[in-house]
């Protein structure tokens, strides 16, 4: 059954004062990643609709303030770094990452008009190579532990694409758990064709994914949807039709919006930065190699002539997404039998959002510490958010080669490590077999 127009608005609409902007200010949001501060300490950001300013002092602290400073409306994007704070370029005010004023240089000596002057200023924290901001109301819940961002001895890799689009669009392909048999595989293969008939190149790789993988045409596939303490479970029965079911997991949505290690943020209405988490852990007692910061990159929209790329999976989902429009009008939609988990998703939405309506603590708020370790929210259905230990080696698995770790700096580094993991394990099973043998021999 399609939305009402009111509806519809009640879901999207992020701003302060919103329905779903009251619910998404409970929780804490990614703003940037910690790399992206390294070649300049300040940057602007939006998140729910909020123009802000993110800075790291020189003493290494982070703040998010307002962007305009309190004395004549200067943007703070282009500000000074101090020792603590942030410096207006105009006159030099300072401020805290409370939003407080703590210096006037100009102003006369002993001047105490800085007390009086305050701007927006939100907590942040780090975590997993992500910046995290709090835009609710005092005091803060913990920051969640999600176990991908807290996982020991993970090699870890960030990919962000700024689409123009609603977040709630981007969230609900997670609860579509079908449209892969025409958009990663029919839809890839028309690409393909186009691309070669243009004389352009396509890899093995994404030949291989779009011909020869499970994304092709299957018959109907049973579907389920459960609740589950965090969030909303989809699964698929794999079993041929006639045969007693066989369920196996697709896609989890740990509520409000990750999905496996896909991040939705709403910058506001009608833009969501979208993140896609990478990681790796060995099987083996191999040490991943720790860098100071996580490597962040932008996955490509476009190609050099300004045309969307349609040539790597993610960036089909992109496409399906932002095609709806701005906002989609969910009033002309109709819905059939794979979209059940939208529906049950749509659903969750409403009632946690009446639940901050009514005054009440919506679902995945933590404030006890010990109730916030490494989170487990269940097995990842993405090979970026798994351990590749358990798939093909990366460079002749399609999935992998043909989807946005391929633009990653660090790939060649990742394959490097994952080989360096299936030789030690696999010299490990030699070893065992072995001593196997030696034992059957002495008896």
């Amino acid at each position: 059954m399609a939305l009402t127009a009111e509806e519809n608005e009640r879901l999207t609409r992020v701003g302060p004062g919103t329905p779903m902007g009251r619910l998404l200010r409970w929780y804490w949001h990614p703003i940037a990643a910690s790399a992206q501060l390294l070649e300049n300490p300040v940057r602007k950001v939006r998140i729910l609709g909020e123009d802000l300013v993110l800075y790291r002092d020189r003493g290494g602290r982070l703040g998010l303030i307002g962007d305009r400073c309190a004395h004549r409306a200067t943007g703070l994007q282009y500000g000074i770094p101090d020792e603590e704070g942030l410096r207006c370029p105009y006159h030099g005010w300072r401020y805290d990452g409370r939003g407080q004023c703590t210096d006037q240089p100009l102003e006369p000596p002993g001047s105490m008009f800085k007390e009086r002057i305050r701007i927006t200023g939100y907590p942040v924290e780090e975590l997993g190579g992500l910046i995290w901001a709090y835009l609710g109301e005092a005091p803060a819940p913990l920051l969640p532990r999600w176990d991908q961002f807290e996982r020991p001895n993970t090699f870890r890799h960030i990919a962000g694409t700024m689409l123009p689009c609603n977040w709630l669009q981007c969230l609900e392909n997670g609860g579509d758990p079908r449209h892969g048999a025409y958009l990663h595989g029919h839809f890839y293969r028309y690409v393909i064709e186009r691309m070669q008939a243009e004389g352009k190149e396509v890899t093995e790789e994404a030949i291989r994914f779009a011909f020869e993988n499970d994304y092709g045409f299957q018959e109907f596939r049973e579907l389920r949807v459960e609740r589950f303490p965090y969030g909303q479970r989809k699964w698929v029965n794999h079993a041929p039709p006639g045969e007693e079911p066989r369920w196996l997991e697709h896609t989890i949505v740990v509520f409000p919006y990750m999905r496996g290690g896909q991040i939705g943020v709403p910058v506001d209405d009608t833009h969501t930065w979208h993140i896609i988490y990478m990681t790796y852990t060995p099987k083996s007692s191999i040490d991943v190699p720790d860098p100071e910061v996580v490597p962040y990159f932008e996955a490509p929209f476009a190609d050099e002539r300004g045309e969307p790329l349609f040539d790597y999976i993610t960036a089909q989902d992109h496409m399906a997404w932002w095609s709806q429009g701005d906002i989609t009008d969910r009033t002309k939609e109709h819905l059939a039998y794979t979209d059940m988990a939208v529906v049950g998703y749509r659903q969750l939405l409403k009632e946690q959002m009446d639940i901050v309506v009514e005054g009440g603590e919506p679902m995945n708020i933590f404030h006890d510490p010990a109730s916030n370790v490494r989170l487990d929210h269940g097995p990842a259905r993405y090979p970026w958010a798994r351990s590749l230990a358990d798939r093909e080696t990366p460079s002749s698995q399609p999935r992998f080669a043909a989807d946005t770790a391929q633009f990653s700096p660090v790939y060649r580094q990742l394959l490097d490590l994952y080989h360096t993991d299936q030789e030690v394990l696999a010299r490990r099973r030699e070893t065992s077999s072995d001593d196997g043998e030696e034992k059957i021999r002495r008896r």
